[in-house]
Parts: C-alpha cells; structure tokens; sequence
C-alpha cells in the first residue's frame, strides 16, 4: 500500500463517508466551502469516526484551500443538481475542478464520483483541467471515474460495503485507481474498460429504478380505480422467482429523480432521444399532484383546520429533504390548511420548515394526520393517541397498523 495523501473535496454523504474509510490507511483531507459543515464535522467528530475504529485516525477536514496543496489524489464528491430547465448544473464540479487545478503536479490523479451523464470526464473536465493546470493528460496527470453507489439510510449499503465501479484515462491509471479502492471497499472493485462505461453505469442503475417506479405508479393508479390493492398484487406477484418488486411512490432526492434527466441530455447533444426515460420522469413527477388531490377530496369531506404531516424526508430512514416530493406535498397542502410538520430524523434547526418534536404531536388538536415517508418509526405508531379522536388518519403508503385511509 502506497503512502498517498488523499484530498476528497466536498463532504456531503458521500464525499464524508468516502473520507473516513480512506483516513483508516491514508493521510486524508476532506475539503468543503461550506465553512459550517466544516465546523459540524468538526464538532461531531467522535460520532461520525464511532464505525471507523483505527489506531490513528488520519482525517483532517477544512475549507482552508492551502491544506490541499501536496495531495498525490483529489477525489471529486461534489453535487451534480439540475436548474430548473430540468438541465444539468455543472457548476460546482467546473469550480472544485478549477480549484484542485491549481494544485496539481506531475503524476497526480483527479477521481471524480459525482454523478455525470457518459462523456462530461473526457468532454468537460480533461479539458477544463488543462486548459487550468498547463498541464497534459496521461502525461502529466491521469483521471478517473468512479461512480458512488452508497445507499443513504442504509448503513450496510456505504462506500466500503459495495462493489466499487473503476476506470481510467489510460492503463496505468486504471491499475492504480482500481487498486487505491480495493485497499478500501470490503467487497472489492470491478474495473470497466472506458471512462464512459463507468459513467454509464451510473446512469443505468437509477435509470432502471425510475422506469421500473413509474410502471407500478401507473399500474397503482389504475388498479385504485377498479379497486384493486398494489401492495397486495405485488406481493403475490413476489412468490415468481423472477419477478423484481417495487413499490408506488414520490420519488425524490439527488439521484433517481435527477440522473435521469443527465442522460436525456447527453442523448439530445448525440441527436437522440430517449422517450421511454423521459415518459418515466414525467410519470413519477406527476405522482404529487396525484397524490396531493386524492388527499384534498378527502380532507373535503370532513371539517379541517388543522392537520399533522408526519415524514418529510426525500425517502424513508433518510435524514435529508434535499428534492424532498413530501416536503413539496406539505407545502402545497398548507396552503389549504394549517400544516404542523414532524420528522423525528430531520434536523429541528432548519428555520424554513414548521418543524415540531415529535413529542409534542398529542398535546396538539389535529382534525387530519397525513402519513408521509415511510420511516420505521410509523409503522407500529398509533396516531390515534391524539387530541380530537374522530380526527382522520391518511397513510399514503399504508404502512401503518392504525391508519383508516391509505393512498397509493
């Protein structure tokens, strides 16, 4: 094992995660803009290094950019959103790459895992990384691509629990990149041969999700109008070998929800297109609305003033409300009815949210509790222990034992 100093830049889940397991073997900084992120990590260390055990931690993490500087390896975390053209937003992959490269020297490697449509490494940042640097691909610096894979709310599904994806921009490159993780990832890695194909992995895996999401949302709908339950179809549909479930839902987040809409792009700038791909994110966009107007016929019937919307998370035993479909669903009911909002696993500090403890949801008269995320914690939760008893109870997943009224 080599003695690298490795800089990952941006700590958000991935690049966080991907810094503690690389700071068991190697001298490792994790670098962020974000100056209070930086500060939280610091603060939270103990907590975050509890599952990453080693004699002498090696992880320093800053939004000081001369700590950067000697770095044999930049491993690249940073978001890839899109705008609200539904186009993807480089920006802060064009920025974290102009910044390391000022730093690079002979025979650093520049890693990228954010999430990239097939093309953008070769297209985009070998150039832009030249063009900065003065320096020359496979002669001068090598690049890689690495697509993350982590499961956020999973702990057995992080960086080192999964088979990790690797390339390069040439040989050598590949070798050491593909060696670099194996020292790291339990379960090893599988080398592809181009950097495309890598990140078209990516691509691939949330692509798939998203169709595979959006047949049984159409399917639920229709079954709900010949009542007809989903769950109970899929469920005898399970006992075929072969058959792969999934579930209805609102579909959110940085990945199933966005990376879709890279690989449209990338087929639209090669004079293609993909109608199947595009018809699917239309179909799980539109699952709000649909969503949101069965709530409202409902709540129409009774008499509402107050209701409680119990799981705002982008998915369910996730912290993060990042594209969030439920936080959206909320929203658009408070604009009807005064909405208090709970999530036991989103952070009570963001001001922007009506966030209240969870404690606090039966010394509170509710005339409606909406059920929205499917976190663990609901499903045995008797939300009948509340203040109006005659109050209703709408479970859009139906996962609770209490609920009278479920939506998809």
């Amino acid at each position: 094992m080599k003695n690298y100093e490795i800089c990952i830049i941006g700590l958000g889940n991935v690049g966080l995660d991907l810094a503690l397991n690389f700071s068991k073997h190697y001298q490792t900084i994790g670098y962020d803009i974000n100056k209070k992120l930086v500060e939280k990590i610091k603060v939270e260390k103990k907590k975050y290094l509890k599952n990453f055990e080693a004699p002498k931690n090696k992880l320093t993490v800053s939004n000081n950019h001369k700590l950067i500087i000697n770095c044999d390896i930049y491993i690249i975390t940073v978001p890839t959103p899109i705008n609200k053209e539904n186009k993807p937003d480089l920006y802060s992959i064009i920025e974290a790459t102009k910044l390391i490269s000022k730093f690079l020297s002979k025979n650093n490697i520049v890693i990228y895992e954010s999430t990239f449509y097939p093309g953008l490494t070769e297209e985009v940042c070998i150039p832009l990384i030249e063009k900065e640097s003065k320096l020359k691909i496979n002669k001068d610096f090598f690049v890689g691509y690495s697509p993350e894979r982590i499961n956020i709310g999973e702990e057995s599904k992080m960086s080192k629990d999964i088979i990790k994806i690797t390339s390069g921009s040439n040989k050598l490159a590949t070798k050491i990149i593909d060696d670099l993780y194996r020292s790291i990832v339990k379960s090893g890695t599988y080398c592809v041969d181009s950097i495309k194909i890598a990140e078209a992995t990516k691509m691939l895996e949330n692509c798939q999700r998203d169709l595979n999401i959006a047949m049984i949302n159409e399917l639920s709908k229709f079954f709900k109008k010949i009542d007809i339950d989903t769950k109970k179809v899929i469920e005898a549909a399970s006992t075929k070998w072969n058959f792969i479930p999934f579930s209805a839902g609102l579909i959110g987040g940085d990945c199933i929800a966005v990376d879709p809409y890279y690989l449209i792009h990338s087929a639209e700038k090669n004079n293609s297109k993909l109608p199947l791909i595009r018809l699917s994110r239309e179909t799980n966009e539109q699952m709000v609305n649909y969503v949101y107007n069965i709530i409202v016929k409902e709540l129409s019937e009774h008499k509402i003033d107050r209701l409680a919307f119990f799981g705002i998370s982008y998915k369910e035993n996730c912290n993060q409300i990042n594209n969030s479909k439920y936080l959206e669903l909320a929203n658009k009911l408070n604009e009807l009815f005064f909405v208090d909002i709970y999530d036991h696993l989103v952070e009570k500090s963001n001001k922007e949210l009506n966030l209240i403890e969870i404690r606090n949801y039966e010394k509170i008269k509710y005339d409606a509790v909406i059920i929205g995320s499917k976190h663990e914690k609901y499903k045995k939760m008797n939300f009948k222990n509340i203040k109006n008893k005659k109050a209703l109870i709408i479970d859009i997943h139906g996962i609770n034992l209490f609920s009278n009224k479920s939506v998809l």
